[in-house]
């Protein structure tokens, strides 16, 4: 939030300083909550027997999708 304030230091820019806290805010708690969801999710998983055929474990592969959809 330092940054945050140092960028907008001075009285005109208190609104957008403001504005910008929150966001950084509300962002900070919703990476927190899909990262809880994720990890609930994987906890969850059902799956526990190894993957013998030589093909990606679906935790795996579940895993992998979970990650790419959170950098899209």
């Amino acid at each position: 939030m330092v940054q945050i304030e140092s960028l907008f230091d001075s009285k005109v820019c208190t609104e957008m300083r403001e504005a910008a806290i929150s966001l950084t805010k509300r962002l900070a708690q919703t990476a927190q909550e899909t990262f809880g969801d994720f990890e609930e999710a994987v906890e969850k998983d059902a799956t526990k027997t190894a993957v013998q055929d030589g093909t990606v474990h679906p935790l795996t592969s579940y895993v992998i999708n979970y990650v790419k959809f959170l950098y899209e």
